[in-house]
């Protein structure tokens, strides 16, 4: 059994290494016998597409043939994958937040949120945006306790917004702390936009790949963004605590648990 440890052990180094000096220009491979890509993505290891394909269960894609080209989906969800990449990044679709006014004084609003076990939101590729005149916005969520960070956006008219600038007027940006493994946005209204209507009747936010979103004026109108998506850059690791069992696969343990077999720590960067 000594030897069967070793060996397992060295596959499982070799896959650290292949990880981690990964680049651009290395050819991302499926563990043997299963599927390579879904569409046009391809799926290395130790994503996979179920049975032994995938290293544990958040790495589970789901290949949607719903589509044509067929669409690859984080485990069971909804959240569209867009690129997966050996250096531990990982592209998805991520949905705006919206709150809207009517002239009435009716409200519709939607407050999506993403929460992952093993990913989390790469905080130099991503910035929080908000999108109105009478907006002020928020991301928040769990970061070892709870966070909260925002940003406040205010026009009196359309006419006071300039193209592609978020500095406040029309349009505010900031920064997402590190870490951050589950976010909910929440956009909101000082005075329900009364005095920005009809021009402006939304507040829209949203987490957004840096190069991904270049403010418009148009975008105050906000009719485009209800079914709006913008495409977010995830960090990746294949776990902070891996274990070889008696018969040579690796498996999750908990970090509080203690035990005789041969364990591999993984700290997240």
């Amino acid at each position: 059994m000594g030897l069967i440890r070793l060996v397992v052990l060295l596959q499982v180094m070799i896959l650290l290494i292949v990880i981690s000096t990964a680049n651009a220009s290395t050819p991302a491979m499926a563990k043997p016998g299963c599927r390579s890509r879904c569409g046009d993505v391809v799926i290395p290891y130790p994503f996979g597409t179920g049975g032994d394909c995938n290293i544990t269960e958040e790495f589970f894609i789901t290949c949607n043939a719903d589509f044509t080209p067929n669409k690859p989906f984080l485990t069971n969800g909804n959240i569209e994958v867009l690129d997966i990449s050996l250096n531990g990044r990982l592209r998805i679709l991520g949905n705006a937040s919206y709150d809207c006014y009517n002239t009435s004084g009716y409200r519709k609003w939607i407050y999506p949120w993403l929460r992952f076990s093993e990913f989390s939101i790469n905080s130099n590729k991503n910035k929080f945006t908000a999108i109105g005149c009478d907006t002020y916005a928020r991301v928040e969520g769990f970061l070892g306790q709870r966070y909260a960070t925002g940003c406040l956006s205010l026009c009196n008219n359309i006419a006071d917004v300039s193209n592609g600038s978020c500095s406040g007027i029309g349009c505010c940006q900031t920064s997402i702390p590190k870490g951050v493994m589950s976010y909910n946005i929440t956009p909101q209204s000082y005075g329900n936009h009364v005095d920005v209507l009809p021009e402006n009747p939304y507040s829209y936010a949203f987490v957004a790949e840096n190069d991904n979103y270049t403010f418009s004026s148009s975008d105050i109108r906000g009719f485009n963004f209800q079914d709006k998506q913008f495409p977010v850059t995830l960090d990746w690791t294949i776990g902070k605590w891996l274990q070889i069992t008696q018969q040579g696969s690796v498996q999750k343990i908990s970090p509080y648990r203690c035990c005789s077999r041969l364990v591999i720590l993984m700290p997240n960067y």
